[in-house]
């Protein structure tokens, strides 16, 4: 039994598998933020950052069953719906930075 603690399959254990439309490992693991640190991420008010979030603009997860809300978020997820909401409607990123320029 000299070789019974060895992987016989090749595979390494400590990787992360990779498969379809998994979020990577790091957003798994990203810390949930609150409405402060969101508004000084994206240069907000709290209070601008806490109506986004009620009117479905930002992604967020209420913390609280009660009436008044405690609501959390991720940088990468708000990052992302920022930049939806600045992005002109029906244009891609790749076109956006064109789009200046093309007059019709």
């Amino acid at each position: 039994m000299a070789g019974a603690n060895r992987v016989s399959n090749g595979t390494n254990l400590s990787a992360p598998a990779a498969h379809g439309n998994e979020p990577p490992l790091h957003a798994a693991l990203e810390p949930y933020v609150d409405a402060d640190d969101i508004a000084s991420f994206i240069g907000e008010s709290r209070r601008n950052v806490l109506r986004m979030a009620r009117e479905g603009r930002l992604t967020c997860y209420p913390m609280s069953g009660s009436q008044r809300h405690t609501y959390k978020f991720k940088r990468s997820e708000v990052s992302r719906d920022i930049e939806k909401l600045r992005r002109p409607s029906g244009t891609a990123p790749e076109e956006r930075s064109n789009a200046r320029f093309h007059k019709r």
